[in-house]
């Protein structure tokens, strides 16, 4: 059998400053749903993604990612908890196929490649 090809893909998107893990959700009668600050999120997301004209994205297989965020909005807020949103959005828009996926992440603070709160920055193979 021969085995099928794959191509390397780089993807670079601006994004609102993302939401911390901690405001993603909350529990209503004992089931998760999306918070009003993460929907909005989303839809300010969505507008500003399609201002990019990406173009229909062939989904990553396997990626490395490069978060770039903000430093204005550090604050007291933990790196780490940025990822989730970020990287759930980037499947919502099929940029990739599963945060699972991700072989290596750099995150950092950057006003020069953050201009709208937030850049992703991501490669590899569909």
């Amino acid at each position: 059998m021969v085995p099928k090809a794959t191509k390397k893909l780089r993807y670079s998107i601006d994004l609102p400053f993302p939401i911390s893990i901690n405001g993603l959700y909350r529990v209503v009668r004992g089931k998760p749903i999306l918070s009003a600050q993460y929907r909005a999120w989303i839809a300010e997301a969505d507008a500003l993604v399609l201002s990019q004209r990406i173009g229909p994205p062939q989904p990553l297989l396997t990626f490395s990612a490069a978060i770039f965020l903000c430093a204005a909005q550090r604050k007291r807020r933990d790196i780490d908890n940025l990822a989730k949103a970020v990287f759930d959005y980037a499947e919502r828009v099929e940029l990739i196929t599963n945060d699972r996926a991700c072989n290596a992440l750099l995150m950092a603070w950057s006003d020069q490649r953050a201009p709208t709160g937030c850049r992703l920055v991501l490669w590899g193979e569909t």
